[in-house]
């Protein structure tokens, strides 16, 4: 029976209720009662899930086929079947996968500049059909389907044109369509095009450089890259800064000399500097409200980012800020919007688990465990409904996805869907 119970702090978050000031949390994450409870959790609400997806889509015909993304739509289930049948060892689910991302291949509209990236856009199901095929040794279908999106980007001038209008991010952006070709590349290796990879990569420096310049001749202080969407300069990895940082930093081999130490230490330094005293992150450039600390705006986005940084530049000072990212995450991230991965508990609880898996420090798989714990709780509390219930980044296939992670962590990837990849040397 559960002995803590959840109190509003404010309109954003909860009181911790496993926080004590000056004790260090007394939870064995792998005691047999809990890991027992994780499993029969998880496997409760996927079978939940599944049986709820099959009741919303229409699998022989055209219904419900419209949203084909991952963040929101029937590519994200996609990619939960395709996550669970990794870490679960099912050929099942890997075959389902395929089906989903295969039959929202179908259901594509014609490309536009606003639909090409791996969580919004034509890149998602066009990337993860073909790293479906791979791992189900289709090898045509792999071939067609990442010809298929590279020839999308090819068509696409403003992918690799850094005077376009297309933004950097990683929803919307730039950013999101190198992250599509990353994603078919940890799998499918030489497969994918380096050259392009590089000319993306190189787009969205370029872009960086020219917005960072324009700044600068307006009187600002600037580091030397300055991304921006809808007119405001994001920070945190959905529309800003540290997506963008995070995924040049995994194709540092595809970059010019001297790109890393002149241009993205500077704006990793950027960030340290304009952290709030908490040790949150503003959610874009002159923000001084302290409140958002989820996913997509604060602390936790930036865990990845600063892991990422400390492994490429040999740097505790990054690790020391991940950390901080965590703890501002344990305090403050049990929020009131819920149990998503974009903006709720979940994405909260893969970010710490990510720091875990780095740092192998226990204290950090200790209190996803306990996140995990308010995930699980089957009791009635003050949590905002998801406008898309069943969703990947809104609804309750992430955190099915994050649930799966906590199962085996040691031997899970416990990646952020759309936004973390494995590091690779250039093929």
């Amino acid at each position: 029976m559960n002995t803590w119970s959840l109190v509003k702090k404010d309109d954003r978050h909860f009181i911790n209720p496993f926080l004590v000031p000056g004790k260090q949390l007394n939870f064995d994450p792998k005691n047999e009662e809990f890991t027992k409870h994780l499993k029969a959790v998880t496997n409760k609400l996927l079978l939940q899930w599944e049986k709820n997806v099959k009741a919303e889509i229409d699998y022989t015909g055209s219904t419900n086929w419209d949203d084909s993304s991952i963040y929101t739509g029937t590519s994200g289930y996609a990619l939960l079947y395709f996550e669970a049948g990794k870490i679960l060892n099912s050929a099942e689910y890997l075959e389902q996968a395929f089906f989903m991302a295969e039959k929202c291949t179908m259901h594509l509209h014609k490309p536009n500049v606003k639909s090409l990236t791996f969580l919004t856009g034509a890149g998602g199901p066009l990337a993860l059909s073909a790293v479906c095929a791979h791992f189900l040794k289709q090898p045509e279908k792999e071939h067609h389907f990442i010809h298929r999106l590279q020839s999308v980007y090819h068509s696409f001038e403003v992918v690799t044109n850094s005077s376009s209008g297309l933004p950097d991010e990683l929803l919307y952006g730039r950013a999101g369509c190198l992250y599509a070709l990353l994603f078919m590349k940890q799998y499918c290796k030489e497969k994918v095009d380096g050259d392009l990879i590089v000319h993306i990569a190189e787009a969205i420096i370029e872009s960086g450089k020219r917005l960072a310049k324009e700044l600068q001749h307006k009187g600002h202080k600037t580091p030397p890259l300055m991304f921006e969407w809808h007119e405001q300069k994001y920070l945190g990895p959905a529309h800003g800064f540290a997506g963008i940082l995070y995924l040049l930093m995994q194709v540092k081999d595809y970059l010019e000399p001297g790109v890393l130490e002149n241009y993205i230490r500077p704006c990793l330094d950027f960030l340290l500097d304009v952290r709030f005293p908490s040790g949150n992150i503003p959610s874009s450039m002159g923000s001084d409200r302290d409140r958002l600390v989820q996913w997509c705006h604060g602390a936790p986005g930036f865990i990845h980012c600063f892991v990422v940084a400390a492994k490429v530049f040999h740097s505790d000072v990054y690790l020391k800020a991940a950390k901080q990212c965590a703890d501002v995450t344990w305090e403050r991230g049990i929020l009131t919007k819920g149990f998503s991965i974009c903006h709720g508990i979940s994405g909260n609880a893969l970010a710490i688990l990510h720091l875990y898996k780095h740092t192998n420090d226990l204290v950090y798989l200790q209190r996803a465990c306990q996140l995990a714990e308010i995930v699980m709780d089957d009791r009635p509390h003050e949590f905002r409904t998801p406008d898309r219930p069943l969703s990947m980044f809104e609804g309750m296939a992430g955190v099915i996805f994050f649930l799966l992670n906590l199962l085996d962590p040691e031997k899970s990837d416990c990646s952020f869907p759309g936004y973390q990849i494995n590091s690779f040397d250039k093929a």
